[in-house]
């Protein structure tokens, strides 16, 4: 059902289950899915496709031009998928023809007031963004992710599936997946424990997944040599833990934390650091303690947990 009052072009193709508040625009080339709510006074430009079962809610700007200095006009586009909620004075612009031509956003996101996702940004699915969140232009963020609120993300980097950013976080770098940063500018903090936990990880995945992260960055007092990566960026695979591609930029991974970069929960050492990551070509040891009723859960995650070690150790190394 379209409001009289609403002013739609007579280009866009609405389906006919969707909803259009009263005093919305909605603009040429606009194509709004089966179910969607647009609410009032919300500005759709296009071309823009959006998916099926939308809520966008009250001065939302969806589709607007990019705000890029080379933008000349040209018929870019931003793609919305489907059952995301896009709250209160959201802006969402299309893409640049330099950065492909378009701004993606996947499906089930929830999208809270004043978040901003600038051009040519690649969102995944199930991802939160607190309120005021902000995407740079080229960003990509990996699926199940939580921005906190006011999190700034600098252009052109990535984040890992399942990261958390707590609140102000200002990220000039790429995110690893499952780890939990901090800070302006944003610094590691250990791994994103409470979140995986709520999607459903095991302990013995997880406690693996801090095995690894402590196994890179404890004891690592140089940690701008290791992880300032200038020349090379850490290839991370294209399945499995994270797909990030791998175009080289400069933009380096997020520094851990503390005097000694050891992650909250990491074993104490008073060993002092090696010269450099040690190789390990032996196999993942026996599980111990608690982990030995679990042996065969944790040898799994043992075997998983190598596609996420070996980008980790690269990153160290390159430099």
């Amino acid at each position: 059902m379209i409001d009289p009052r609403a002013d739609v072009h007579p280009s866009a193709e609405i389906d006919a289950s969707a909803q259009i508040g009263p005093f919305s625009v909605i603009g040429a080339n606009v194509r709004i899915g089966a179910g969607t709510r647009v609410a009032s006074h919300v500005v759709i430009q296009g071309p823009t496709e959006i998916g099926r079962e939308n809520q966008i809610y009250q001065f939302a700007s969806v589709g607007e031009a990019p705000q890029d200095r080379s933008y000349r006009g040209e018929p870019t586009r931003l793609v919305i998928g489907d059952r995301n909620v896009i709250r209160e004075s959201v802006t969402l612009s299309r893409g640049t023809e330099k950065g492909g031509g378009e701004t993606v956003i996947g499906h089930d996101n929830m999208i809270m007031a004043y978040v901003h996702i600038a051009h040519d940004c690649v969102v995944g699915n199930n991802i939160t963004f607190a309120n005021a969140a902000s995407l740079a232009g080229h960003v990509e963020v990996q699926d199940h992710c939580t921005l906190g609120g006011f999190t700034l993300v600098h252009q052109f980097c990535r984040i890992g599936t399942h990261a958390f950013t707590s609140m102000g976080c200002a990220l000039n770098r790429d995110m690893p997946p499952y780890c939990l940063a901090s800070g302006n500018y944003a610094r590691l903090i250990g791994v994103n424990k409470v979140g995986l936990r709520r999607k459903g990880f095991s302990d013995a995945s997880i406690n693996g997944l801090r095995r690894a992260f402590a196994e890179v960055l404890r004891g690592r007092r140089n940690a701008r040599r290791e992880w300032n990566v200038c020349s090379r960026r850490p290839r991370f695979p294209k399945s499995g833990y994270c797909s990030i591609s791998s175009t080289p930029v400069s933009a380096g991974c997020c520094e851990p934390d503390g005097p000694d970069a050891r992650p909250v929960g990491a074993v104490h050492s008073n060993a002092p650091a090696p010269a450099s990551l040690p190789k390990r070509s032996d196999p993942d040891p026996e599980p111990r303690g608690r982990d030995a009723a679990n042996a065969p859960q944790v040898r799994s995650a043992h075997a998983d947990l190598r596609a996420l070690r070996a980008p980790l150790q690269l990153a160290a190394q390159v430099a």
